[in-house]
């Protein structure tokens, strides 16, 4: 708490002063504070509850609460997950990560993502640890309206998230759902290509100009979001390639930060792999929600990521505490309790 605490007060002091964080001196400033349609706007919305902290607080602690919103958030997400020593200290390492720690320290769309996802998953992950206690339905809906808000994109993870820990109980109606849900989501993919071919010649220019924007050599001939979506997703989560150091030194840095990021994650999910085989002969069941909601919260990122790096960080801080705890869940499926299947 008090390395993010410091890591935000750095971020205004100092850091503000060599590299942009314009989306949060425009949220700070509040131009579109109580317009109409505020309540369904994010732009809107951060700049109402901005503008009010403006007034109430100032806006130097304006940023400080905002990070400890997103604190907020990674306290839930620590607590249900129920971590050993080690492996709190792995949890923690993930969340020291530059781009994590600066986004979410700061007044921005991220920090609120962070609380939003980060509660969501401590609601679903309780239930599934203790049946018995039902689902707080005032304060989910409030956490969903707000994720129609502001990231819409990750709903359908957080549905994966929801059939791992409130899901059938039989094997049997859980390859139904698999399969139902496999058979609608291509039907739906194909008779959504139009669409998806006319937003693949738009989107590009909403991340075109700066030194940190690649070239559109990616989408340039129908379906090719499609086929380009596994290469794009890592491209669009990891960050600036090492083709794109190009001698700068924070280029440099977020590279390595990246590496480290997905050699770990890697390390942890074959150890599940392994761990799995070795104990039981086959991987579980119910584990492959968790490995959907993985791979359907980095396609959500994808086309937001791919074409501008820098955005692409920043936009992974939002949902990375989500993500660390997804992989951390699946790393310790054995340890958490479970309906038995059948």
């Amino acid at each position: 708490m008090l390395i993010k605490v410091i890591a935000c007060i750095l971020v205004i002091t100092v850091l503000s002063q060599y590299v942009a964080v314009a989306d949060n001196v425009r949220y700070l400033d509040a131009p579109s504070a109580w317009v109409a349609g505020w309540y369904y706007s994010s732009t809107s919305l951060m700049d109402t509850l901005s503008s009010v902290l403006n007034l109430v607080v100032g806006r130097f602690a304006n940023n400080i609460i905002f990070c400890a919103l997103s604190l907020w958030g990674v306290y839930a997400v620590y607590r249900s997950l129920k971590l050993s020593g080690k492996e709190s200290v792995c949890f923690f390492l993930f969340l020291f990560s530059p781009s994590f720690l600066i986004w979410t320290s700061l007044t921005s769309k991220e920090a609120i993502t962070t609380l939003i996802l980060g509660l969501l998953f401590s609601i679903l992950l309780n239930v599934k640890v203790n049946p018995l206690k039902p689902i707080p339905k005032f304060s989910t809906i409030f956490l969903l309206y707000l994720l129609v808000i502001f990231k819409a994109h990750y709903l359908p993870s957080v549905f994966f998230l929801f059939l791992y820990c409130c899901g059938p109980r039989y094997k049997s109606t859980i390859v139904f759902i698999y399969s139902v849900l496999f058979v609608f989501t291509s039907w739906a993919i194909y008779a959504a290509l139009p669409l998806i071919n006319e937003m693949a010649s738009i989107i590009p220019s909403h991340f075109s100009g700066g030194n940190l924007t690649r070239e559109n050599t990616f989408w340039v001939k129908d379906n090719d979001v499609i086929t380009f979506a596994f290469k794009g997703a890592v491209m669009a989560f990891w960050g600036p390639m090492l083709s794109e150091i190009n001698g700068n030194t924070l280029n440099a840095i977020l590279w390595l930060e990246s590496l480290i990021i997905v050699s770990v994650t890697l390390s942890m999910l074959i150890i599940s792999f392994r761990r799995s085989f070795f104990k039981i002969g086959y991987f579980r069941l119910n584990s492959f929600s968790l490995i959907i909601a993985i791979l359907l919260i980095l396609i959500a990122h994808y086309p937001f990521g791919l074409f501008n790096f820098g955005s692409g960080l920043r936009y992974r801080s939002g949902f990375f505490l989500y993500f660390v705890g997804l992989v951390f869940l699946l790393y310790k499926n054995d340890c958490i309790k479970r309906p038995s299947l059948s």
